[in-house]
């Protein structure tokens, strides 16, 4: 038994290190210049050698100019000191701003996952006993139906009726600006999206 669970962590070891490079690498892949961004605002209050100068300084203070592996050996070992890297969006760690955004992400998964063990696990059981029975046809049907419509068709579906008709949770995000959701529909829109999610 101890040797199959080692040998588990030792597979998902193994595939967290291929996939996190292959993503390294395709989000390098992406056009643009890092230090280029963060220095532009700045090009016109510096003559073209003093931008060349700082230009290069600066790619060698983020490693941009250091080879393909030792940039994601960096990265890699970053991850387990905390460091999740710098937005060029928000100009800040990325630690400093993905706080609130995983607070609502934990919390939606786990009151989902709550939700989704209490609505399957009893339909199971009920099909189960009654194999053949009206409601076991309907649940085989939505089952089929829900694997079968791509999830973007059927997130759109779910946008429209209760974000955009009944308004019971935000469009997106946890709020949406001059919406009754934000101070009287929160909870019903919170519930009501975590009994869906599970389902999408």
């Amino acid at each position: 038994m101890l040797k199959y669970i080692l040998k588990r962590f030792a597979y998902m070891a193994f595939v967290f290190i291929i996939l996190s490079f292959l993503i390294f690498s395709l989000f390098n892949l992406i056009p643009g210049d890092p230090a280029r961004d963060q220095l532009e605002p700045f090009r016109r209050d510096m003559t073209p050698e003093q931008y060349q100068i700082e230009y290069q300084a600066l790619r060698q203070s983020m490693g941009l100019d250091d080879p393909h592996l030792v940039r994601y050996g960096r990265w890699f070992f970053g991850l387990f000191n905390g460091d999740l890297g710098y937005s060029q969006v928000y100009r800040a760690p990325v630690l400093q701003i993905v706080t609130e955004p995983l607070k609502n992400t934990v919390l939606i998964n786990i009151i989902s996952v709550i939700l989704a063990l209490a609505i399957t696990l009893p339909l199971g059981i009920v099909c189960a006993v009654k194999q053949k029975s009206k409601l076991d046809n309907v649940v085989q049907v939505g089952t089929i139906l829900g694997y079968s419509i791509p999830i973007f068709i059927i997130s759109l579906v779910f946008i429209y009726i209760f974000a955009g008709t009944l308004g019971v949770f935000p469009v997106s995000g946890m709020n949406t600006p001059g919406v009754l959701w934000v101070a009287s529909g929160g909870l019903l829109g919170l519930l009501t999206g975590c009994i869906i999610f599970p389902f999408l």
